[in-house]
């Protein structure tokens, strides 16, 4: 779990320390820049960087093992691989006060909106590898997962949302940024941040469960099978004219009468399409409605002409 008695280093880049944190040149050049640019970050990761993972603790046992349990929000950010994941794990089992397993981790926001309907007070879910204009998902999707959030003081419900790049949710309780790890000795340390992540506002250490870890196991095939998915999904070549005629060809679309109807049944025919996605289409939809019209006009044009000549 999250550990406190850790060794502190007293400077993170000092090469007199055996390089404990695994850096490679990139990195290395990245927390300098961080150090000389923010000095936000010096107060986090400086000489003197200030440890918030007691009173993290502190605070997760107040909010959720208290009389009157409250959610929590936390929302975690990193560069691919350096252990988002596996400190949400963490942070799961420490702050859920009922069962927690592979079946409250998600890949996708509309399951993981599907499943909400059965959470009980005190559970934790996580959203991994939060996917918006590349992969699946929507914006739909997005502000509902919002909405409920503003609802989840009621049921106490908890949700962690892992991201590679910065997802602000301004309901989020904290908001971490994974920046070190340590294979060898098993623990990573992260960033608490404000919300918006433009400042630094102390560290925190947690030990990483190893490759072996159950919850790991189970989760890991999840994660491969989604991610292909994805893949097959986005390197797949449609024609957005034949989409047209799918569209056109649903049972509902004759009851459209304005752009958010043609949005509804989009939605309905492809639920995991993105927001662009679905843009698209629409518009293919007016182009081919526009084509369709001109060529419509322009035989009337003619057959007006024909009749003049022609007269009965």
């Amino acid at each position: 779990m999250i550990n406190t008695q850790y060794p502190i280093f007293k400077a993170e880049l000092q090469r007199t320390y055996n390089r404990f944190w695994e850096h490679d040149q990139i990195q290395e050049m990245e927390f300098r820049h961080e150090l000389g640019s923010k000095p936000s970050f010096r107060f986090c990761f400086g000489r003197s960087g200030i440890n918030l993972t007691r009173a993290f603790i502190q605070d997760v046992k107040k909010r959720t093992k208290g009389n009157i349990p409250l959610s929590l929000v936390i929302q975690i950010v990193g560069k691919q691989g350096i252990g988002k994941s596996k400190l949400s794990f963490q942070i799961g089992r420490l702050i859920s006060g009922v069962r927690f397993d592979e079946n409250f981790i998600f890949m996708e926001r509309e399951k993981l909106l599907s499943s909400l309907d059965k959470a009980k007070a005190n559970q934790t879910y996580i959203l991994d590898e939060q996917t918006m204009e590349f992969g699946e998902g929507s914006q739909r999707q997005l502000a509902e997962l919002q909405n409920i959030q503003e609802v989840t003081r009621i049921k106490q419900i908890h949700f962690i949302y892992n991201s590679p790049t910065t997802r602000t949710h301004l309901a989020a309780h904290y908001s971490f940024k994974v920046l070190q790890k340590n294979l060898k000795h098993r623990y990573t340390k992260f960033a608490f941040c404000s919300n918006d992540f433009s400042h630094y506002l102390g560290y925190g250490l947690a030990a990483i469960p190893t490759d072996d870890d159950p919850l790991y196991k189970a989760y890991e095939p999840v994660k491969l099978a989604y991610v292909d998915k994805v893949l097959e999904r986005k390197t797949e070549k449609y024609d957005v004219w034949e989409l047209v005629k799918k569209l056109r060809n649903n049972k509902s679309f004759k009851y459209c009468r304005s752009k958010q109807d043609i949005k509804v049944v989009c939605n309905q025919i492809w639920p995991t399409m993105t927001t662009g996605e679905i843009q698209n289409i629409i518009n293919a939809f007016f182009i081919d409605y526009r084509r369709r019209k001109a060529t419509e006009n322009a035989r009337k044009l003619e057959e007006a002409a024909l009749n003049e000549q022609n007269p009965k």
